[in-house]
């Protein structure tokens, strides 16, 4: 396998690092250590909140850049924020986000201070979002108190449900000319203002930083991590990856749960 030369790293987080039964590795961890060591710069590019984010980063010991709801929010390991995309909850939105919420699914706001997370619907899958980010909703409230979020800003709605509730509601979306909805797993869509999106964060990035969308390695999954796979100089799908992060990206390796990302990570040199 040949080296591949970077100046940023990009990494998608559920899917990519870690998942429900496999936590950041110890391996994986240090490997993420010893690229700033030696010199590369690295972001965390996730749909979770910022403030899960910077827990992570924290917490894995690195001093990362962060785009966090999916690319709304994008901020540098400085603190510097250099996106905040936000968009308005309509009657015509609540409609279909009640729809869902009716197929048993649960809907997320995540206000546009980037710091509340408003939470509707059942218990159960407010408590497995809550488990993942490692942050506790701000309110909990029944589906039909949607109704009262009519003219909040947000930096995105995040869906949890069932295929089929998904499926209806990328449909719906479609209505939307203002507004993308994107797959970020099986049971799962965010809601976005059009335009925002993970790629978008990273271009941004990139351009504040001097760094050239060659000079940069990226990993991810989903459907939301295609784009940035494709812009980047070396996109790499891992794990249960969608068959669009697939095709975006130049090979796939094994997920959460192996080492396939850490010995990865031993093929990049720092570009001059």
């Amino acid at each position: 396998m040949h080296d591949v030369h970077a100046r940023l790293v990009a990494f998608d987080v559920d899917g990519t690092l870690l998942d429900s039964e496999n936590p950041v590795s110890d391996v994986t961890a240090e490997s993420l250590r010893k690229l700033q060591k030696r010199g590369l710069q690295i972001v965390l590019v996730s749909s979770r909140p910022i403030a899960s984010l910077e827990f992570l980063a924290r917490g894995l010991g690195l001093d990362a850049h962060l785009i966090a709801y999916n690319g709304a929010l994008a901020r540098t390991a400085s603190g510097r924020q250099l996106t905040a995309e936000s968009f308005g909850v309509d009657r015509r939105l609540i409609d279909v986000l009640r729809t869902f919420s009716n197929m048993g699914g649960t809907v997320n706001l995540y206000v546009s201070d980037g710091l509340h997370w408003m939470a509707f619907g059942q218990s159960t899958l407010i408590e497995v979002e809550e488990r993942a980010t490692g942050l506790t909703a701000d309110s909990r409230l029944p589906s039909d108190a949607l109704q009262d979020t009519v003219g909040i800003s947000v930096l995105k709605v995040m869906c949890r449900g069932n295929e089929s509730a998904c499926r209806r509601l990328l449909g719906d979306m479609e209505a939307f000319p203002n507004l993308d909805a994107v797959a970020s797993g099986l049971d799962c869509c965010d809601i976005q203002a059009k335009g925002v999106g993970k790629a978008d964060a990273m271009t941004v990035l990139c351009r504040h930083l001097g760094i050239a969308p060659g000079d940069v390695v990226a990993f991810g999954d989903s459907d939301s991590d295609a784009r940035m796979l494709q812009m980047a100089g070396y996109g790499v799908a891992v794990g249960a990856a969608t068959a669009r992060a697939r095709t975006a990206a130049r090979e796939h390796i094994d997920g959460p749960g192996s080492n396939a990302l850490a010995g990865w990570l031993d093929r990049i040199v720092t570009s001059d």
